[in-house]
């Protein structure tokens, strides 16, 4: 499942606000990839690959899930981004 989505955390996907991001991407019962359009998806266990995209306020992110709750991870992980 994936998922293009606009990102609206004030400064992006760095540091702290990364590190929310893995986080809640860890506790999803799913296997979780970000990335930017048309580029390569990156998995959300790293917190170095997810901050090396450069992804800031105003981007067009990439999710994509597999696994049994796919949905649902992906419902959590756009309010994280959408919703701050």
């Amino acid at each position: 499942m994936q998922q293009s989505v606009i990102v609206s955390v004030a400064d992006g996907l760095h540091a702290r606000s990364a590190a929310q991001f893995v986080q809640l991407a860890a506790d999803q019962p799913a296997i979780v990839y970000i990335g930017l359009p048309g580029a390569e998806l990156v998995e959300t266990t790293s917190i170095l690959a997810v901050m090396n995209l450069g992804i800031a306020e105003g981007d067009e992110v990439v999710l994509s899930c597999e696994g049994e709750n796919a949905a649902t991870a992906i419902a959590a992980l756009v309010d994280f981004l959408t919703d701050r």
